[in-house]
């Protein structure tokens, strides 16, 4: 579970329940910026039955907001099960676009059955946003439980008592999650990693990415 926004100096992450969370990412003391939502349930269901489907289901693209419409309406047909997860990625891609005035961006829809990046890590961008729409969710370490970050160099090094410390992003959630490139935040941006899932409780993650 998020800790609540009294912590905020410490953790460096915010969460809200409307809209408005994400542009906490542009506060220098916050390093994760979460807009926390209940999925709807025709959402829900439309995801489980894509998942059904497509366990394996794999879109990757970049463009501007309009070629991604286009390109996930393609990859996913005309099926009306599917239109409250479209319409859910499109409200995010425009945010997304709006926010950070980026005309490309970056997509990736991924069913997974398996973790895909099972260790705690950063990402090498400036900032990535993030939506868990079934499984478990990403699991996230505020920085004071790594101790001397800024002294580390290859992989992090992960305290042996930091499992008592993981966090993670509500189901349905959807954060921005600030990287190593965001200006002055080098040797700061989120350790986060994939949780465990497998074929009985598998997951629908959707990043976002400046391009």
């Amino acid at each position: 579970m998020l800790a609540d926004t009294s912590q905020l100096a410490s953790t460096r992450h915010h969460t809200a329940t409307d809209q408005r969370a994400w542009t906490e990412i542009f506060s220098p003391s916050v390093n994760l910026a979460v807009w926390q939502r209940q999925l709807s349930e025709p959402l829900k269901a439309g995801v489980k039955a894509l998942l059904t489907e497509r366990p394996s289901i794999r879109i990757q693209e970049s463009g501007t907001v309009t070629e991604l419409h286009q390109r996930l309406h393609q990859c996913l047909g005309t099926d009306s099960t599917w239109t409250p997860l479209l319409d859910d990625i499109a409200l995010s891609l425009d945010m997304f676009q709006v926010l950070f005035d980026q005309d490309t961006i970056g997509l990736r829809l991924t069913g997974l059955d398996k973790a895909m990046c099972p260790r705690f890590h950063v990402d090498r961008v400036l900032v990535r946003g993030i939506c868990t729409y079934a499984g478990p969710a990403t699991e996230w370490l505020a920085n004071e439980h790594i101790p001397a970050r800024e002294q580390q160099s290859g992989p992090l090094l992960i305290p042996t008592d930091a499992d008592q410390h993981i966090q993670h992003l509500p189901l349905g959630a959807f954060a921005l999650m600030k990287g190593e490139a965001w200006p002055g935040n080098e040797g700061r941006g989120l350790v986060h990693r994939s949780p465990p899932c497998t074929s009985d409780d598998p997951r629908l993650l959707l990043t976002l990415d400046l391009c």
